[in-house]
């Protein structure tokens, strides 16, 4: 045999177990031995059966140990070259170890392959390299790493170094407590977090990260993307939305709750595809407006100047007054004028108001009667005593009667003027939109129309009675002129009766004038004589009154003294008439208007629709008003049902957002109730409110004119698209450290400073490192080491050098003096002063010598040209052509001016720049060890600089700078002596002692962290942690980048080419870390953690159990198959045959093998010359088969 262990059914367990070659084994209860099938079935036992391992010591010996290892004990298997299992000491339970130096070492750990490590109790790290260092962990995969208790890790270089956590996938880290890292590179470093996808990364504590790329870098966050790539989710349910709803919405919920918004808010807002809501636009008064607050501002300020306009119309306007049924001048409670009255219209039909200058005229003119009747009553008292004087105050009469006449034509026409003008001011009034006496554009004067009627206008002063005057007179005034009138109209009844009772006594005197008998009988026949009984002219004739007819019409003026005709007269008692009608119909009116217009209630301080004993009434027909900024119109049960219509609808809808809303929802609902309370809503909001100021484009916190605080802002979110505001606390918080940062940068700026002013500084326009320092131009740099004097040495050197040169020249001064060489005059001229003994090696080159073409210039070495005035070139090549250079070294060239400037020390944002002052010194001239833009030199070996002007080391430029590094800065501190950090990069960062960041964008923080040039984005934090890729990530010490991206590579398990943006790396080839805490995985691309692996473990245990037993019965009934037929050969085979020539032969057998039987029936014959051989032949086993055979052959 070339094996040492055989593979068994175990009946207690039901499993195949791997035993000893020479442990014994049973059949079952038939009998029969089983068949082992393979050592493949054997191991696949060893992997999924638990119980199989825990019996493989304990069958028939202590151990199985094929060139292994183990320490003792029973129930161990180790398998392998150096392979190590840790053995079965009471209940401490073995292990099992497989594959060259495997090495399970935990109590009922297994390791399977080449150097895999189960150091955890009950561990298994299967995978070449594999570790499973934590309890219970699981690692599988090649190099993977479970060393967080109960974590899984699966896959090449996945590795789970948190508690219960699972990385599952090629490099896959799970470091956080029962994090879950699942994908190519998926990280989930935080704890509960749980990455999903290749590339993805879980950094916050109870962060998901899912899809490839993806970061979810705060804690309890839910990222499907990064900064640069995001993804939809899509098919996503209708999410509850209520108050306690935590469910995520759709996008058709958004859109439609902004559709919502769009209609609620009208002004034509409408909604993008994206969402967002295009702002309204409302038309208030002449402004547009955008949005709803300023829309309301603006209608409240256009409220609040109605109701300022109102309230000064009620105080100065001339307005209705209930007690007198009559528009009232009074104002602040007294009588007061109403001036500039423009002239009323007089006329039949006229309702204007009268002025007082046309009430002077009128008064002016019953004045004028009033005298006049005084002088007819004279005359008619002069008429009794001469008759010819009566003939001549008869005419006199008659002219006064016609005066009077005309001016009580003149008085009636007053009167209807006044009346006139009354139905004027009730005409004017209807225009007003209240109780106001408004103008009236129509008619170009002001109405006292009331409700379609004309009205009395009450408490109005005396106007002033003059020519000029154009106050408004009042009744007691046109009452004064009335009595007067009427007084007037009793003295002339009182003139009619002193004239009848002249006619009478003129016809008594009739006797006494004979020398008149002639003219006096034709006068009395014909003629319209002066009767002096009755003091007037007699129309009578013949005893009878008798008509004057053909009377022309009089004329109507002031001073007429014509006779009135009946037709003026007529007219006049016509405009009476209408007039009196008229008054009457203008005080039903004025009743009617008391009790059915709306009439201003003092008490309520508004206009009041109370009727009789109804105190609320409607007011019907009111046409829509204008809705805008300036509109005063009154609106309509229309307009405010839409209103309403609308806040219900916005109520409901506002209701489901939040409570606040709700509450202006109830606001609102208030607004519909009162006005009022809309106003004064609106004027506590103006007041009180943050609201936008259009002037200066932002919210405006001014109250009541001062500037005023918001206080119970909460923190805002920091972050670079945040847009919310901060408190004071936050703004404290970074004054702190704008502070600490200001204390900070004055100490770095003051180092600075130091060391602009202190340090060896390079000045840019000698091209040379400074020595100077204040206002000392030269001095000395001490405590120079001796520099390296060689061919190719760039150290400075010291005094004491100097001085053993020095010296040394003093000695072979005689001796160089004898060498002195060529001192030819003609030499000399050419070629400058020359020694003999100093030497350039010339072999090979050109015949080239040095060149000093400048005065005082001095060229030392091959092709070395001095052409500036007392240059300085030294050097192969050398070349010094500006005054005072010089040019050290081969090939170094001195031909920059050099000139005197300053400049200050100043931070800009490329850094600090240094300032430097080269006006305090003659400038001699610039060294040069290089050549510009070419090729420069180190000075090396150069002692520290004690004085100003003294040149400074490396060694002092790194204390200064680290004096500089080491202050203090709130959050970050470093302490370390070794040198500092250097951040090479465009953007880049570095962070901690020798640290260098030579890639843009580049981050290094740690201790000797590298970033190499090729690893732009690349990040390495860590000692000793190295960045050697492109967006690629080396987190932790000793951690190394050694992939970075890759394209359409292969995955483990994958069937398609996979690509990577980068490689984040926890530890390096020889040194790797557990991701620990990983969550178990819910989707496809989620890592999965120890106890899901494990699950999936006892899963497949169970189905791998499960299709063994099926495998083994379908074996067994194949090898109870071929045992039976083995049985039905052996049993055709034991068959005899015939075998002399002619002989004939029937024959039965039997067989059997491994407990299967068969019995066989032949029959067989020879031919009689013995040379032909016949067989047939047919058998039947115990398996229910059947089987035929024949045969024939020739013998010889």
């Amino acid at each position: 045999m070339n094996r040492i262990f055989k593979v068994l059914w175990n009946a207690a367990t039901g499993t195949f177990v791997v035993t000893s070659e020479t442990a014994k084994s049973r059949g079952k209860k038939n009998g029969r031995r089983k068949l082992a099938v393979s050592a493949l079935i054997g191991l696949s036992s060893i992997m999924v059966s638990a119980d199989a391992l825990a019996n493989a010591g304990n069958d028939t010996g202590d151990g199985v140990t094929p060139t292994g290892t183990q320490t003792g004990g029973k129930g161990w298997i180790a398998i392998g070259t150096d392979a190590t299992a840790n053995t079965y000491t009471n209940v401490d339970g073995a292990s099992a170890a497989m594959g060259y130096k495997a090495s399970a070492m935990g109590k009922w750990s297994t390791a399977i392959g080449s150097y895999s490590q189960s150091t955890g109790d009950s561990s298994l790290a299967l995978g070449v390299k594999s570790v499973s260092a934590g309890d219970r962990a699981i690692a599988m995969g090649a190099s993977s790493s479970a060393s967080g208790s109960y974590s899984m890790a699966m896959g090449v270089y996945a590795n789970s170094s948190g508690a219960k956590s699972v990385a599952l996938g090629y490099k896959s880290v799970a470091s956080g407590a029962t994090s879950s890292a699942l994908g190519y590179q998926a990280t989930a470093s935080g704890d509960d977090s749980a990455a999903f996808g290749n590339g993805a990364k879980a950094v916050g504590t109870n962060s998901v990260a899912l899809g490839s790329g993806s970061i979810a870098q705060e804690d309890n966050s839910v990222a499907v993307g990064n900064s640069t790539t995001q993804r939809q989710i899509t098919y996503v349910a209708k999410g509850d939305i209520n108050s306690t709803s935590t469910d995520a919405v759709t996008g058709a919920q958004i859109y439609s709750l902004s559709q919502s918004v769009a209609d609620r808010l009208g002004g034509g807002a409408s909604v993008n595809s994206d969402g967002t809501v295009n702002a309204p636009l409302y038309e208030v008064g002449t402004g547009i407006y955008n949005n709803v607050g300023s829309a309301l501002s603006a209608l409240n300020t256009s409220i609040t100047n109605t109701e300022a306009s109102v309230a000064g119309l009620a105080e100065d306007a001339l307005l209705w007054d209930d007690s007198t049924s009559a528009f009232s001048a009074s104002h602040t409670g007294n009588a007061s004028k109403i001036t500039n009255l423009a002239a009323g219209t007089l006329a039949a039909d006229s309702t204007d108001a009268v002025n007082g200058s046309q009430l002077f005229d009128t008064n002016e003119k019953v004045d004028q009667n009033t005298a006049d009747i005084t002088a007819n009553t004279d005359s008619i008292n002069q008429n009794t005593a001469d008759i010819t004087a009566n003939t001549d105050s008869i005419n006199q009469n008659t002219t006064d009667i016609a005066a009077n006449t005309t001016s009580i034509n003149q008085n009636t026409t007053d009167i209807a003027t006044n009346t006139t003008n009354i139905n004027s001011l009730s005409d004017s009034v209807t225009t007003l939109t209240d109780d106001a006496l408004l103008w009236d554009a129509a008619s170009g004067a002001f109405s006292a129309k009331h409700n379609g009627n004309d009205s009395k206008i009450t408490n109005l002063a005396a106007g002033t009675l003059a020519a000029d005057s154009t106050d408004a007179v009042n009744g007691s005034q046109l009452f004064d002129t009335n009595e007067k009138v009427d007084q007037n109209t009793a003295d002339i009844t009182t003139n009619t009766n002193s004239i009848n009772q002249n006619t009478t006594d003129i016809a008594t005197n009739t006797t006494n004038i004979n020398n008149l008998s002639d003219s006096i009988t034709t006068l009395t026949d014909d003629a319209l004589l002066w009767d002096a009984a009755s003091g007037t002219f007699s129309a009578s004739r013949s005893g009878s009154a008798s008509k004057i007819t053909n009377l022309a019409a009089g004329t109507l003026a002031a001073d007429s003294t014509d006779a009135v005709n009946g037709s003026q007269l007529y007219e006049t008692n016509q405009r009476v008439d209408q007039n009196t009608s008229a008054i009457a119909d203008i005080n039903t009116s004025i009743t009617n208007l008391s009790s059915d217009n709306l009439s201003w209630n003092e008490t309520t301080s508004s206009f009041s629709a109370s009727h009789g004993s109804s105190t609320t009434n409607k007011i019907t027909n009111v046409a829509a008003g204008e809705l805008s900024e300036e509109s005063t119109d009154a609106v309509n049960g229309s307009q405010l049902f839409e209103t309403n219509e609308k806040v219900d609808q916005n109520t409901t809808d506002i209701a489901a957002n939040t409570t606040n809303i709700t509450q202006n929802s109830t606001a609102i609902e208030n607004l519909n109730t009162s006005v009022s309370d809309i106003n004064t809503s609106i004027t506590g909001l103006t007041d009180n409110a943050l609201l936008w100021d259009e002037d200066i484009g932002a919210f405006s916190a001014n109250h009541g004119g001062s500037t005023s605080k918001i206080t119970n802002v909460a923190a805002g979110a920091l972050s670079e698209d945040s847009t919310d505001a901060v408190n004071g606390s936050q703004l404290y918080e970074t004054n702190q450290k704008v502070d600490q940062n200001t204390s900070a940068i004055a100490d770095i700026n003051t180092s600075i400073t130091n060391l602009g002013t202190d340090a060896l500084s390079w000045d840019d326009e000698e091209g040379a490192f400074s020595a100077s320092h204040g206002t000392s131009g030269t001095n000395k740099i001490t405590n120079v080491a001796a520099g390296e004097i060689a061919s190719d040495s760039t150290d400075a050197v010291n005094g004491s050098q100097l001085y053993e040169t020095n010296m040394l020249i003093s000695q072979y001064s005689e001796s160089i003096s004898q060498l002195a060489g060529d001192t030819s005059e003609t030499y000399i001229t050419e070629n400058g002063t020359g020694v003999k003994y100093i030497r350039t090696n010339d072999n090979g080159l050109e015949g080239q010598d040095a060149y000093a073409t400048g005065n005082g210039a001095t060229a030392v070495g091959y092709d070395a040209v001095a052409s500036g005035a007392g240059s300085l070139a030294l050097g192969q090549n050398s070349s010094s052509s500006i005054e005072g250079s010089i040019a050290l070294g081969s090939g170094s060239t001195s031909n920059r001016a050099i000139t005197t400037g300053i400049r200050e020390t100043s931070a800009t944002s490329d850094g600090v720049v240094i300032g430097y002052n080269t006006t305090d010194r003659e400038l001699l001239g610039a060294l040069s060890l290089g050549t510009d833009g070419e090729s420069y030199r180190q000075i090396t070996n150069v002692a520290d600089g004690s004085e100003a002007q003294d040149a400074v080391t490396v060694r002092q430029l790194q204390n200064a700078i680290g004096a500089v590094t080491t202050t203090p800065t709130k959050y970050y501190h470093a302490n370390s002596t070794e040198e500092d950090s250097l951040a090479v990069g465009t953007d880049s960062l570095a962070m901690g002692a020798k640290t260098i960041v030579n890639a843009d964008a580049g981050i290094g923080i740690g201790l000797n962290t590298l970033v190499m040039a090729d690893a732009i984005n690349g990040i390495a934090i860590g000692s000793n942690a190295r960045a050697n890729h492109a967006n690629s990530i080396a987190m932790g010490n000793g951690s190394q980048t050694t992939r970075g991206a890759q394209t359409d590579y292969t995955a483990y398990n994958m069937d398609t080419p996979q690509n990577s943006v980068g490689e984040f790396s926890v530890g390096s080839e020889d040194g790797q870390r557990q991701i620990t805490n990983v969550a178990a995985g819910s989707a496809d691309t989620d890592a999965v953690n120890v106890s899901q692996l494990k699950r999936s473990v006892e899963e497949a245990n169970t189905y791998t159990d499960q299709k063994m037993g099926e495998m083994n019965s379908k074996i067994k009934g194949v090898e109870n198959k071929m045992s039976g037929g083995i049985a039905s050969a052996m049993a055709m085979a034991g068959l005899p045959q015939a075998y002399a020539p002619g002989a004939n032969m029937t024959s039965i057998a039997g067989g059997t093998f491994n407990g299967e039987s068969a019995v066989a029936i032949g029959v067989s014959m020879v031919s009689e010359s013995g040379g032909w051989v016949y067989k047939l032949q047919g058998t039947s086993n115990s398996q229910g088969d059947y089987s035929a055979a024949i045969g024939a052959g020739f013998q010889w």
